[in-house]
């Protein structure tokens, strides 16, 4: 009888676990086909030649940000909108303040940041931005929003 129970027992936790990896792998694998997607939307659009990394952000509005070379060997950053009435916009790597950079610029700002959770590209209504999330020292997780262009503050959302 305990051989019975500890093999329906097996057989539960093998059943479970590979519907778990069904789950897992389906959800990796729409967003895989997500940013497949955005990068023909890119090349569509512009003369990309090659794809560095795919990012995604979703603020107000959701956008695939692929880095990439251009035809003519120019380094470049391309902000896809997930929506067909969105924006496009692209901006040459150079042209635009680093991810290293909008840590600095954020660093000499005075905000209460315990610790930076994340620095990724993203888009406020109108302009590309820089996204640093951070958590305060009480724990609350804090939005600040530099201007990929020039490195000013766009906007900032405390206290979450």
């Amino acid at each position: 009888m305990k051989k019975w129970i500890l093999a329906i027992l097996i057989g539960v936790f093998v059943i479970g676990m590979w519907q778990m990896w069904l789950i897992y792998h389906d959800a990796s694998s729409y967003e895989e086909n997500l940013a497949n997607k955005a990068v023909d939307k890119a090349k569509n659009h512009y003369d990309l030649s090659k794809v560095k990394e795919v990012t995604y952000y979703h603020g107000n509005h959701s956008y695939h940000i692929v880095e990439g070379l251009l035809n003519s060997g120019k380094h470049v950053y391309i902000w896809v909108p997930d929506s067909e009435k969105g924006k496009y916009f692209k901006r040459e790597v150079k042209d635009g303040i680093s991810k290293k950079k909008a840590i600095a610029i954020f660093n000499k700002m005075h905000y209460d940041a315990a610790e930076i959770t994340t620095v990724r590209l993203g888009i406020d209504d109108t302009e590309p931005v820089w996204e640093v999330t951070f958590l305060d020292s009480k724990g609350q997780y804090n939005y600040v929003y530099l201007y990929f262009d020039n490195g000013k503050e766009a906007e900032h959302i405390l206290h979450i």
